[in-house]
């Protein structure tokens, strides 16, 4: 099966996780993944003993589907972040430049209108607004009060172009907010579902683990494999192997259809 399959064989297993049981990676999901293949073959080894310890054989083959389903999930979050990161880099330097011109416009409006106190009270109106949807809106309707009041504008030698760039501007910045607004909340949806992936894996790799090293407490070698070497390497809190407490019990994963 591929990595797709086994996301879509567990995706209703995911979605129906608690979550208050959900954790967030404690170490990178690409080792722990790499960490599961190993341990999958290490404890097929051994899985008669095991199994004499109470560990399904199901737990074991468990691990295959949920280290597919943990690396598409992964897969999807780091997509869809840097997508985001790209519009809001884009959003960042356009809007940037649409304030600017906003902060002209009223600038050079405050002083063509200085005479027409309806107009001033108009375009102070407009610059109260502090937020994005405020400045995208008030470009427009600056551009519009622009327009309507040319005389004034070329008294001091305005540029009118500048009006249309505003509406522009506006345009502009509003498809890229409604964008990163949008892709904001699909990368915090593709975070939680990788998040449940890594700590659905996470939690069958601890059962066989704390099954394997109660198993081989004597047996330094074998015990040696129901450990984690991104943790003994790193020096990190083996929270994720030896858990405080009992892990919750795998749930029991669907097979697939023959």
């Amino acid at each position: 099966m591929s990595s797709f399959d086994d996301f879509t064989l567990l995706k209703p297993v995911l979605e129906a996780m608690p979550p208050e049981t959900v954790s967030q990676p404690n170490m990178p999901v690409r080792v722990l993944c790499q960490e599961a293949e190993t341990l999958y073959r290490w404890a097929k080894h051994d899985q008669a003993k095991l199994a004499g310890a109470g560990l399904p054989s199901t737990t074991i083959e468990g691990l295959q589907p949920a280290i597919g389903a943990a690396r598409y999930a992964e897969g999807l979050w780091y997509r869809t972040r840097f997508t985001h990161d790209e519009t809001r880099r884009q959003w960042d330097e356009k809007s940037a430049e649409a304030y600017a011109l906003f902060d002209s416009l009223v600038h050079a409006f405050l002083y063509a209108f200085r005479n027409r106190h309806d107009l001033l009270g108009r375009v102070r109106g407009i610059n109260e607004g502090a937020g994005s949807a405020d400045r995208i809106q008030g470009l427009v309707n600056l551009s519009l009060i622009g327009r309507e009041n040319r005389a004034e504008l070329e008294k001091i030698n305005f540029d009118l172009s500048q009006l249309d760039a505003a509406e522009s501007f506006a345009d502009t910045i509003a498809d890229l907010l409604g964008e990163t607004s949008a892709e904001s909340g699909l990368e915090n949806d593709m975070r939680d579902m990788r998040d449940r992936a890594y700590t659905l894996l996470r939690n069958i790799v601890n059962d066989i683990r704390e099954c394997g090293k109660y198993v081989f407490y004597r047996d330094e070698r074998r015990y040696r494999g129901y450990t984690s070497g991104y943790h003994r390497v790193s020096g990190r809190s083996p929270a994720v192997e030896e858990p405080a407490e009992p892990p919750p019990a795998s749930p029991v994963l669907p097979t697939q259809s023959a």
